[in-house]
């Protein structure tokens, strides 16, 4: 499948391939079609069908790999096992990429993955981003990393959070080329803990998963994400229907 052209059915026919034979957890390597090196577990779904279809979100590594300028930097804020950051590392070995992930076991494949990868200006940050420093509860399943899920208290893993403005902050960013936010519905946290870095203007391109069946879980929406956005001067630049909605600064 990995072989012929993208859209012709082949992710439906790995969907069901995993959901009916279900894998046990078992590590291969993987060479994508565009040349990334990973290795997928098996027994994750997200990563068997990266792996059987040797393609993950193409749309969205192109519309970030088109934003990021020479030697730009990329904010991964959600970054599971590195199917995003190690595309983009490859496609574009002089960006700065700064990856956030909580989940521990999805942290481990990320690291497994780093091995891989030539670029020296890759790093990850193993804390989730939200809107206050602290700890939050993270629900994981253990077949699918990247759906983790902010948990009550009691339930799941405890991460420690940072905030995107306290993180720049600190180490003296004050320009951000590309952010990436997926995070199973918590991306209006994410938002609001970068008020400052969008009062400056110092993102310069922000690319946000808008789930509608997180958001419904959360009590929030779609629409009221884009209504923030525009308040702090940030307007879509594609389609509000997509899953991943790509923003800029207003004028």
């Amino acid at each position: 499948m990995g072989v012929l052209p993208d859209h012709l059915g082949q992710f439906r026919v790995a969907q069901r391939w995993w959901w009916r034979r279900r894998p046990g957890h078992r590590i291969l390597p993987q060479r994508l079609a565009d040349g990334t090196r990973l290795e997928l577990d098996l027994g994750d779904r997200t990563q068997a069908l990266t792996y059987l279809t040797r393609r993950y979100c193409d749309e969205l590594i192109a519309q970030i790999v088109g934003r990021l300028p020479d030697a730009g930097l990329l904010f991964d804020v959600g970054a599971n096992a590195g199917l995003v950051t190690f595309q983009v590392a490859h496609r574009r070995p002089d960006a700065r990429i700064v990856a956030f992930e909580p989940n521990p076991a999805a942290v481990a494949a990320w690291l497994r993955n780093r091995r891989l990868s030539p670029s020296r200006s890759v790093t990850l940050e193993a804390t989730a981003v939200g809107d206050r420093l602290g700890s939050v509860n993270l629900d994981a399943p253990a077949t699918d990393l990247g759906a983790g899920l902010v948990a009550p208290s009691g339930r799941g893993v405890e991460v420690p959070t940072t905030t995107l403005d306290a993180y720049c902050a600190s180490r003296g960013i004050d320009r951000i080329d590309v952010v990436k936010v997926d995070v199973e519905g918590f991306e209006p946290e994410v938002l609001r803990g970068a008020r400052e870095l969008l009062a400056a203007g110092a993102i310069r391109s922000l690319i946000v998963e808008l789930n509608d069946g997180h958001f419904a879980r959360r009590g929030g929406s779609r629409r009221a994400i884009v209504e923030w956005l525009g308040d702090h001067r940030m307007v879509p630049c594609g389609p509000l229907d997509a899953d991943d909605v790509t923003f800029a600064p207003a004028g």
